[in-house]
């Protein structure tokens, strides 16, 4: 359950396809009848993470499939109620498949999927449901993903590459998903320094070198900016920000910083031309596979009319499925230690020998 203070944080941005002239939903789908709809939370689609990342996808629909073109409308929301309302607004306006980008709109797709057999609905999240949730909907298509899996790979690369011995990792708020991800980078370094005997510190994990650093933001740069200038006055050299929107702030930081460097969330920073000031600083990106996913799911509903095999709607991104991975060298060379590593450290996550964190909840 979100706290008041992460659900204000929360606010949805609701993107329309097509809302003029609200078409209906025809039993037999075709690309002139099947409006598209993408509902985020409010970090909107500048988030350089999976919110953009289902944007470009739906995109990809308009130009490759012909359905109907995109146009914004903003609703905020402070409750899962009004989250609902939301969606049911895109129902009501001729949505035939809506995209719902962000946990705080998990719920109200459940119940609005529930309630409406006839439409398509993807919903892109950070947390598999209770059991007590499930079977979701056979019109749900769910898109989570593990990974604290990717994170070790990049705590992993982050200990390699240092040249100072501390690297550092910080979240938006304190949530099992973002817990994951701080976890696991710091699992990667310690890994390394297990498999080099070396000694590698990782700032902004708990442990002995501090406790676990929030921004309670996932949205102000300035507030991770201003972080991540603290973790390289304390002699960290390359930052991995596990805070949404708010983690391009740690870019920032990097800006006439020369040996400073930061690893990516969500999508390949490196290829994000917002971020050309800092690209010669950006060592690696993790990524969620969001994209395919969905177009397969718009592909599918225009085709029969259906989001997808009810049996595998509940997709879950891993380094074995490909729904995460982390990126492959850019502008700064990876350290031959993770080079040679990295093949035996994905077979041993994928086989479970590393486990991969959850995210605690204590």
């Amino acid at each position: 359950m979100f706290s008041s203070k992460i659900l204000a944080a929360l606010l949805p941005v609701v993107l329309v396809t097509g809302c003029a002239g609200a078409p209906t939903v025809s039993a037999t789908p075709t690309t002139a009848t099947t409006t598209v709809c993408l509902v985020t939370d409010s970090r909107g689609l500048s988030d350089s993470g999976v919110n953009a990342s289902a944007y470009s996808a739906i995109k990809e629909a308009v130009v490759s499939l012909g359905v109907a073109k995109l146009t914004k409308v903003l609703v905020s929301s402070s409750n899962a109620g009004v989250a609902y309302s939301a969606i049911n607004s895109m129902v009501r306006k001729g949505c035939g498949v809506i995209v719902s980008s962000g946990s705080i709109l998990r719920i109200a797709t459940i119940r609005a999927a529930r309630a409406n057999p006839d439409l398509a609905f993807v919903l892109v999240d950070d947390v598999v449901p209770s059991t007590d949730m499930k079977p979701l909907a056979d019109n749900l298509k769910h898109l989570t993903f593990d990974a604290g899996q990717s994170a070790i790979l990049a705590g992993y690369l982050a200990a390699a590459n240092s040249k100072t011995g501390l690297v550092a990792t910080f979240g938006s708020f304190d949530t099992p998903a973002v817990r994951a991800s701080m976890q696991g980078f710091a699992d990667g370094v310690q890994l390394f320094n297990s498999d080099t005997d070396s000694n590698v510190v990782s700032l902004g994990e708990q442990g002995s070198f501090g406790k676990r650093s929030f921004l309670q933001s996932s949205s102000s740069q300035v507030a991770a900016k201003k972080l991540t200038e603290g973790f390289f006055a304390q002699g960290a050299d390359i930052v991995f920000p596990v805070a949404g929107a708010a983690s391009l702030g740690a870019g920032l930081a990097t800006v006439g910083r020369d040996g400073k460097y930061v690893i990516g969330l969500d999508r390949d920073w490196y290829l994000d031309s917002a971020n050309l000031a800092w690209r010669s600083h950006i060592l690696a990106s993790t990524l969620k596979q969001v994209s395919r996913p969905i177009l397969e799911s718009i592909q599918g509903f225009v085709k029969s009319g259906l989001v997808g095999d009810p049996a595998t709607n509940e997709l879950v991104g891993n380094l074995d499925n490909g729904g995460i991975a982390l990126t492959d060298e850019h502008g700064v060379a990876f350290a031959p230690q993770y080079n040679s590593a990295k093949s035996q450290l994905v077979s041993k996550i994928n086989s479970g020998q590393i486990p991969t964190p959850k995210g605690p909840t204590n």
